[in-house]
């Protein structure tokens, strides 16, 4: 079951999916805004749970999901609504989830990016997920 759609349009479609054993992806997109976060990351992760890919895992890949989806949105598109991120989510049955986040920014150089263990960074509150 392949479903493709903004995710305004596939909230509506998939409110209460029914798996039938077959491989489930997800191709959605939503406006760089920080208040389109926890309801992608909400949808997304009931789906997630009803497909039973992740059986006992499933708050490791929201906390992952949400700080892509962050990242993304503040650092890759810099907030700007008119950028997309782009998600694709796949799960098979008890496989596991693949899941891809995608923002319209210019990238960076991890090779410039603070060494968060440095005796200055250990506090940081960003630059944390690199490690």
């Amino acid at each position: 079951m392949i479903w493709v759609g903004s995710f305004k349009s596939l909230q509506s479609v998939l409110d209460k999916p029914r798996f039938t054993g077959a491989v489930l992806e997800v191709r959605t997109w939503v406006p760089s805004e920080i208040g389109q976060i926890s309801p992608l990351v909400d949808w997304l992760m009931h789906l997630i749970a009803a497909s039973r890919c992740v059986r006992g895992e499933e708050e490791l890949v929201e906390l992952a999901l949400r700080e892509a989806l962050s990242n993304a949105i503040l650092h890759g598109n810099r907030l700007d609504a008119r950028k997309l991120v782009h998600v694709r989510c796949r799960c098979e049955g008890r496989n596991g989830v693949f899941i891809v986040v995608r923002d319209q920014g210019h990238g960076f150089d991890p090779n410039q990016v603070p060494d968060p263990l440095a005796f200055e960074n250990l506090h940081a509150e960003h630059g944390r997920g690199m490690h």
